[in-house]
């Protein structure tokens, strides 16, 4: 059996992600049951986002579906097995393995079974901190949107994760979902034949209610829903197949990448401190 490195040389984000677009497009054609793919991440681990370690777990997946070997090597091993506990995650092929770290969330398989109360954990651990009296109902909200999109338009055939992480010092909760399905450009201009960029058909999706009504449950909230619950300094980024589009509140860019990503990957920030108090209605008696 062969065996193939794959080498991710930077902790930029768009350098992860191409290689991992590239590496998919390389290995596909190559590979067969049995071969074994090490991969080597930079040993700055402390600078992995959510967007990394999400996009990381369906690469992983991908290649562990097609019956590859998968291993890591030894510089980010303890990271990734001892801090993250994805050893315990892969070697059961569990959905959730707690992180030894409480302020990760960690990985989730996303499962449409599961989503509302995947949502309701997150909401429900930031409650029991520093933000208890704050309202986060945009929290669960926007997770759900991104969530639903994955089961309404990506057929993703469970290659389908999300990673989230409350970063302390900073007061945001970073949170990144990523699937290797179709991708939402590629679903938008099925429905739409007119739109030609990717970037554009993302820009399609953000619409308010926009939903291209692949299911009857579609709720039709469209990904503009994320993008309400971001603060004014939180951006929203989404990548699929070749568009990529970042948006802060009412300005939005966007451009073609130079790489087909396989799928669709969406990841932000929400500034927690920056929520409203919820309102407290006194009890009062009726006489």
């Amino acid at each position: 059996m062969a065996e193939y490195n794959v080498i991710f040389d930077s902790i930029g984000r768009i350098e992860w992600i191409k290689t991992i677009a590239d590496q998919i497009k390389q290995l596909t054609s190559r590979i067969v049951t049995g071969d074994r793919i090490v991969i080597e991440l930079p040993s700055e681990t402390e600078k992995f986002e959510a967007v990394h370690l999400a996009s990381i777990a369906c690469f992983i997946e991908y290649f562990h579906k097609k019956g590859c070997v998968m291993a890591v090597m030894n510089n980010v091993r303890n990271f990734i097995f001892d801090k993250l506990n994805w050893k315990a995650y892969w070697s059961g092929h569990q959905d959730y393995v707690a992180a030894k770290d409480t302020s990760i969330l960690n990985l989730w398989r996303i499962t449409d079974e599961g989503k509302e109360f995947h949502s309701q954990q997150v909401y429900d651990f930031l409650k029991q901190g520093p933000f208890k009296q704050k309202d986060l109902s945009a929290v669960p909200n926007s997770l759900l949107e991104a969530y639903y999109n994955v089961f309404d338009h990506a057929e993703a055939n469970g290659i389908a994760f999300s990673f989230i992480r409350y970063i302390e010092d900073k007061q945001k909760l970073s949170v990144a979902i990523c699937d290797f399905g179709k991708g939402i450009a590629t679903s938008v201009k099925e429905k739409y034949p007119n739109i030609k960029d990717d970037s554009t058909a993302i820009e399609e999706a953000m619409r308010d209610r926009f939903t291209i009504q692949s299911k009857t449950h579609n709720r039709g909230l469209g990904l503009g829903n994320i993008r309400t619950a971001c603060t004014e300094e939180d951006a929203l980024r989404i990548i699929s197949n070749r568009g990529f589009l970042t948006t802060k509140r009412d300005e939005i860019n966007k451009r073609e990448n130079n790489f087909n990503f396989p799928g669709t990957l969406i990841f932000y920030d929400l500034t927690l401190s920056h929520f409203e108090d919820e309102e407290i209605i006194a009890n009062f008696e009726l006489n």
